[in-house]
């Protein structure tokens, strides 16, 4: 039973992120948003990567297959430019966009690394590209040294498809520009003149399409940290909704949504319930006394002490001004006995220390009662234990009294 209340519990109090974690975080990402390149931090890595296969996916796929249905219509443009290599060259591309797209089928459909699909356009593209100056160097057509000017489209294509990771890119676009320049030097006739002039041409598109691809994924990491960014502001307004501001424990409002749950839970399954309601005795004096500054201090010890005192599938909320309210789960009367002396006294016996001489001894009062399905719902239930603590209070203070219900 203790085991399915604590996860049920774990389940209800995920918003219990440390507020100054997910401040970290924003600072990290405005940081990164400023930034000329906008650097996904190191922490957030995988999450990008996630971001990133969730969205560029098909889109990656859908690039691949565009790429090879251009590869093969160049096929067609090489049966009219250069007619001697025609046949062999739509017989080349046939094969290959049928073996291309059996791999790529394959590859998205079973790799779940977004950062390898990414660069799975680029590399073919390189056998492409050795493909087509092969064939080309086949031809004896006087068209072909203005035809290999074409072989622009190849980095292009690469490049237009880099949608996660830029760096990673540069290593097969240089490939694709190196396999390029020594096609046009081999169909050329080994020509360094006509290299030369091809160059002029060529890298200026290279660049450019190297720019489209650092433009991309400059976008992508902005559209993922802006994603982030706005994550994290909701989750922080979660946080300050659900929790109270001067002990970070839940707030009254919160307490009493959870409560309702696990009474329901408790109809069900009949498992025993406890409510506890904590007062510090005579703080309004100790307000007077010392200023609200040293009485928010003893509030937050106070919270703390009652923190470390219960079990992690309890609950436990500031539930205004001085008082508490712990929900002990699957709790009988005599185990919330102890829990209930056990809080009294550790905080009858931990001061708050001014300064190394002085010290405000304080302590206080716990009424409580046991959750009864028949005559209880939360409102009474509360009603029961504050009644109990009334009786407390009005024993002398520092003790534990138990409400005691009809049956």
């Amino acid at each position: 039973m203790n085991n399915k209340l604590s996860t049920d519990t774990s389940n209800f109090e995920i918003y219990t992120d440390n507020l100054d974690s997910i401040s970290r975080n924003r600072d990290l990402i405005r940081q990164s948003l400023i930034g000329f390149l906008s650097p996904i931090p190191k922490e957030l890595w995988q999450d990008y990567l996630d971001f990133q296969k969730k969205r560029q996916r098909r889109f990656l796929y859908q690039i691949n297959m565009l790429a090879l249905l251009a590869y093969f219509l160049f096929g067609i443009a090489d049966y009219y430019v250069v007619p001697d290599i025609g046949m062999l060259s739509l017989t080349v591309r046939f094969f290959s966009v049928i073996l291309f797209t059996l791999i790529a089928h394959g590859f998205f459909q079973y790799c779940q690394r977004i950062e390898w699909l990414d660069l799975y356009l680029p590399y073919t593209t390189i056998i492409a590209t050795i493909i087509w100056f092969a064939l080309l160097s086949q031809s004896s057509s006087r068209d072909v040294l203005t035809f290999q000017y074409g072989s622009v489209i190849f980095i292009v294509l690469a490049n237009i498809g880099v949608q996660v990771r830029f760096l990673s890119s540069i290593i097969p676009s240089l490939l694709i520009a190196l396999c390029t320049c020594i096609g046009v030097y081999i169909v050329s006739g080994y020509s360094m003149h006509e290299l030369f002039i091809f160059s002029f041409a060529y890298f200026p598109i290279a660049c450019f399409s190297l720019y489209i691809g650092w433009n991309s994924t400059l976008k992508n990491r902005q559209n993922f940290l802006h994603s982030k960014l706005d994550e994290n502001s909701r989750k922080a307004l979660n946080q300050m909704a659900h929790t109270d501001a001067l002990t970070s424990l839940h707030n009254r409002r919160y307490f009493e949504q959870l409560a309702t749950e696990h009474i329901a839970r408790s109809r069900q399954a009949s498992y025993p319930l406890c409510l506890l309601l904590l007062d510090v005795d005579h703080f309004k004096k100790i307000n007077d006394t010392y200023g609200h500054d040293i009485g928010d201090e003893i509030l937050k010890m106070m919270g703390k002490i009652a923190k470390d005192q219960i079990r992690d599938h309890d609950l436990l909320a500031r539930f205004g001004g001085e008082e508490f309210i712990i929900l002990l789960t699957d709790t009988h009367i005599k185990q919330a006995q102890a829990i209930a002396d056990r809080i009294c006294d550790v905080i009858s016996k931990t001061p708050y220390r001014l300064d190394a001489e002085r010290q405000i001894n304080f302590t206080i009062s716990i009424g409580f009662a046991r959750f009864l399905p028949h005559c209880h719902d939360l409102r009474t239930l509360i009603k029961s234990a504050d009644l109990a603590l009334y009786t407390a209070k009005q024993q002398g203070r520092n003790r534990v009294v138990m409400h005691h219900n009809p049956t």
